[in-house]
């Protein structure tokens, strides 16, 4: 579940990046998906979510996860 493609977005990653909050939920549901992981520049699901200005997404990762609010990309 959080197996990351060669860029190391993983399935959360991109949920977030396209804010689709019912896979988030679904994700962390079925396998505890990691809400902090980044990828190789550093971005994490909640640092992309904000990005796209996805607000539903970041409040369903913080819910799930208390997802670091203040984790910077590289």
């Amino acid at each position: 579940i959080d197996q990351s493609n060669n860029n190391g977005s993983t399935p959360m990653y991109i949920a977030a990046q396209l804010g689709h909050m019912a896979v988030i939920e679904t994700l962390h549901r079925l396998g505890s998906a990691a809400i902090d992981q980044s990828n190789n520049n550093g971005s994490t699901p909640m640092y992309i979510a904000a990005q796209k200005g996805h607000t539903a997404a970041i409040e369903t990762l913080h819910r799930l996860g208390s997802a670091a609010i203040d984790q910077s990309n590289n």
